[in-house]
């Protein structure tokens, strides 16, 4: 009876061990990786699977002063909130990720219309497709607006193909590009060459 105690307690202080070990481990490659997501990952997500889960909401708290530009970091950490059931922090992580919609991708949009017909219901997850819906409609029509002015100004053309390609719509893309070049005098051709060489950036074949 005796030695199965004594057996335990060696077990638990080797887990005890073990862990404190993995945890400075952590810390010290955090001295040298500190702009490294995936360490702010790992580290995290180490301390959710060993049941730690207020450590790994504070370890991703850490991680977004420390990386406030990943996206992979801020959408490991809304999905920690959500499983704990914190939907309204992991809203709001969401809603950093969108910020005022001109610049968040399709993905963010994609992922937090999912978010919303988790945790609020289909009629709350398309209630907010529509708006940004709209919110696309409005902002191309400007933009197509714009080219009646601007289409001879290479970096007019630049922000609308950015714009498009953050709503992935690449034929569209492709057919601006296609109608800056048709439409820029032959004497420009320093800024067909810039357009044409930025299509491989949004991964389409250079135009002819």
């Amino acid at each position: 009876m005796f030695r199965e105690k004594v057996v335990r307690s060696t077990y638990s202080f080797n887990l005890w061990l073990s862990d404190c070990s993995l945890n400075c481990a952590f810390i010290q490659c955090l001295m040298y990786l500190y702009h490294y997501p995936d360490i702010w990952y790992d580290y995290a997500t180490w301390h959710a699977r060993n049941g730690s889960i207020d450590a790994a909401i504070k370890v991703f708290q850490r991680a977004s002063k420390a990386l406030p530009d990943s996206d992979m970091l801020r959408y490991a950490y809304a999905e920690l909130e959500e499983s704990r059931g914190a939907i309204q922090p992991a809203k709001k992580i969401y809603e950093s990720l969108l910020g005022d919609g001109v610049n968040a991708t399709a993905l963010v949009h994609i992922q937090f219309i999912r978010f919303l017909r988790r945790t609020e219901g289909v009629e709350a997850a398309r209630n907010f497709h529509y708006h940004y819906f709209i919110f696309s409609q409005v902002a191309h029509n400007v933009f197509e607006a714009g080219l009646k002015r601007f289409m001879h100004e290479p970096g007019y053309i630049l922000e609308y193909a950015d714009f498009l390609s953050r709503l992935n719509d690449d034929r569209n893309i492709r057919a601006l590009f296609e109608r800056a070049l048709s439409s820029l005098p032959p004497d420009e051709s320093v800024e067909v060459q810039s357009l044409s060489f930025i299509l491989p950036c949004f991964g389409l074949n250079s135009i002819s």
